[in-house]
């Protein structure tokens, strides 16, 4: 699967539902040329936007190991 079909799914929490953003980046192991985590930017609203101006963006990291499904339009991943 291309990275940038990736970057157009959905990341959904498994336990709550909630869409937690789009994939913008993944960690890579350039040993083995394997992923080893992908790192999701948080989806915001107009007040976290703005957050994001004087603040780092979030940015949440979720482990290959904690993908649950891989489906036509979300991922659904496993989040503590």
């Amino acid at each position: 699967m291309k990275y940038t079909v990736l970057q157009e799914k959905l990341v959904v929490n498994e336990r709550t539902g909630e869409i937690l953003g789009h994939i913008r980046d993944l960690h890579l192991n350039l040993n083995t040329f394997t992923i080893e985590s992908i790192l999701v930017q948080e989806r915001r609203s107009f007040f976290r936007r703005l957050k994001c101006l004087i603040f780092e963006d979030v940015k949440i990291s979720v482990s290959v190991d904690n993908i649950v499904r891989i489906g036509k339009d979300i991922i659904v991943v496993r989040v503590r």
